[in-house]
């Protein structure tokens, strides 16, 4: 009986269906993962993308920012510019800045996990983020854009 549940999960393990869903999170087989980090921006405005490289689509599948917030609590627009359908603005909230070393996400529902791969609105375009100065009292501001890119020949 075990030598028939062995061989059972074997063949199981082994069909392409299987590992198909298992490779790379659902992304194509041949996906260059990438994930680009911000410099830091102090009270700046902060700029990050994922480049365009010839020949390939870019994919967005994940945005985040964490900042040590500012003098006061506000509300910024952050923009994700070069996706499939236009501008995306997300509305993210700095909170007050109690100490130099308290690092907090920005608050956002816009920069929440992104369920499905946002792509590029065109062969050869970078995914670029964009967030303004959050103001007085900030020193820190980092983001990170990650996703993947394929090359345009397997579409």
């Amino acid at each position: 009986m075990r030598k028939i549940a062995a061989l059972l999960l074997l063949l199981l393990l082994s069909t392409p269906v299987f590992a198909q869903q298992f490779q790379n999170a659902g992304w194509p087989t041949n996906a260059t993962p990438i994930i680009i980090n911000s410099a830091n921006a102090a009270n700046a405005t902060l700029t990050v993308s994922i480049p365009n490289a010839p020949g390939t689509w870019n994919y967005l599948t994940g945005a985040s920012c964490t900042s040590n917030g500012a003098t006061a609590s506000s509300y910024v627009s952050a923009t994700i510019t070069g996706i499939i359908g236009g501008t995306i603005t997300a509305i993210l909230f700095v909170p007050i800045n109690t100490s130099a070393g308290n690092i907090v996400p920005l608050g956002s529902a816009g920069l929440a996990p992104i369920k499905y791969p946002w792509p590029a609105s065109a062969v050869n375009t970078a995914i670029t983020l964009s967030v303004p100065a959050l103001g007085t009292g900030n020193s820190l501001t980092r983001c990170t854009l990650e996703g993947f890119s394929v090359p345009v020949s397997i579409y």
